[in-house]
């Protein structure tokens, strides 16, 4: 039993470093949080109203968990060379676009790669 092993492109390669870069950079973001939490904690320690603004970070660090978390999975998927990996980091990259201006240069650039037909080919043959 032979296996054939492919060579991924570059340029997938810097793809998926990139996600998962933007994951690491989440959970930064989601550190952020945890330090603003426990802020919050020792300012109004016997505040009954801290149960708002607490329910907001809860809801926004289970929001960068679970993005840090499919970036980690597509930057994984780009590695293997899956085509749902593909498609995935192009509606990431879609989302990425109205962060003006690195995020518009860098989602277009991916959208621009992984939509030609050379990405298109490598992807599905693996």
């Amino acid at each position: 039993m032979t296996t054939e092993i492919k060579k991924r492109p570059d340029e997938v390669l810097i793809i998926a470093i990139y996600h998962f870069i933007e994951a690491a950079m989440l959970l930064f973001g989601l550190l952020a949080i945890g330090l603003a939490g426990f802020a919050i904690l020792f300012a109004a320690t016997n505040e009954p109203s801290i149960i708002i603004p607490l329910g907001f970070l809860t809801v926004g660090a289970m929001f960068l968990v679970l993005l840090a978390v499919v970036n980690v999975v597509v930057g994984w998927g780009l590695l293997r060379m899956q085509n749902w990996a593909r498609w995935a980091a192009i509606v990431l990259s879609v989302f990425r676009l109205p962060n003006f201006p690195i995020g518009t240069v860098i989602g277009g650039l991916i959208i621009y790669y992984l939509v030609q037909d050379k990405a298109r080919v490598q992807f599905e043959t693996t």
